[in-house]
């Protein structure tokens, strides 16, 4: 038990004399534009050691489409997609994919609508 009480308080204060706030490993954003359409393309993510996150977002002044799309991941594998978007000849849209992780079925996922 002395053990125990000693290391914990080694650890509590090694936490405290090392206390930094921690900035994402690896983060990346970008904007183009589309030389066929003349869309404008942003792409951005980030990688921490407790997950990932990417986006997209498109939007074409010419016709008024955007599409925004994100996946998200942690580090046991739980993914989750989720795309939205408007068109003038399709109409809104809302969906998004979830599936449970590593060592699941590639069929455990499943598809949903979200609310905006």
């Amino acid at each position: 038990m002395t053990r125990f009480i000693v290391a914990a308080a080694l650890a509590l204060g090694g936490t405290v004399a090392f206390h930094q706030t921690a900035d994402a490993q690896y983060v990346y954003r970008y904007n183009t534009i589309d030389p066929w359409t003349g869309g404008i393309v942003q792409q951005g993510g980030y990688v921490t050691p407790f997950g990932a996150q990417s986006g997209v977002s498109y939007f074409n002044p010419w016709n008024g489409t955007s599409v925004q799309r994100y996946a998200y991941q942690n580090p046991w594998g739980t993914t989750m997609y989720r795309s939205s978007g408007f068109s003038p000849y399709y109409g809104a849209f809302n969906r998004g994919y979830y599936y449970p992780g590593f060592g699941a079925s590639p069929f455990a996922g499943s598809f949903y609508h979200y609310r905006w």
